[in-house]
């Protein structure tokens, strides 16, 4: 038997709803970053041309209201992705090098970290882009089924 064979990645229901929404974050956060970048240019652009034009119309003031407010709802939907974005995500990490279960606990368990480290062996390894922390049971999963 093969001993420095890597054991099967554990891909469970809980854990694949947990990857594909944090792909769904990262591209609505894209998109509302883009969208921000340019409704800022529109506003900067409009807020010009009434100055130049020196046209203090209703309409081209209703649409810089309009324009104000969508980027102000923007703005606050970028930061609530970037909260989501920056909370740990929970995940069983079994060692790469062993197969045991990483499990963080005390400040590990709340602490943002991207690099990991066996507690039976002592690799070192990332799992994901993103921070992570590793637990027994996946959130919303029952204790007999990791």
């Amino acid at each position: 038997m093969d001993n420095n064979r890597r054991p099967a990645p554990i891909r469970t229901p809980a854990h694949e709803r947990v990857v594909r929404n944090l792909r769904l974050a990262r591209a609505d956060l894209d998109t509302l970053v883009e969208a921000n970048r340019l409704l800022h240019t529109t506003n900067e652009t409009l807020t010009e041309r009434v100055r130049i034009s020196d046209l203090r119309g209703d309409v081209a003031l209703e649409a810089q209201r309009s324009l104000e407010k969508t980027l102000d709802r923007i703005t606050e939907r970028n930061a609530d992705l970037n909260e989501e974005l920056a909370a740990p995500i929970p995940m069983r990490l079994p060692c790469p090098t062993c197969g045991e279960l990483h499990v963080d606990e005390g400040l590990w368990a709340t602490r943002p970290h991207h690099t990991h480290a066996c507690q039976h062996c002592g690799a070192v390894w990332r799992p994901a882009v993103r921070t992570t922390v590793g637990v027994h049971f996946l959130p919303g999963g029952t204790q007999d089924q990791p």
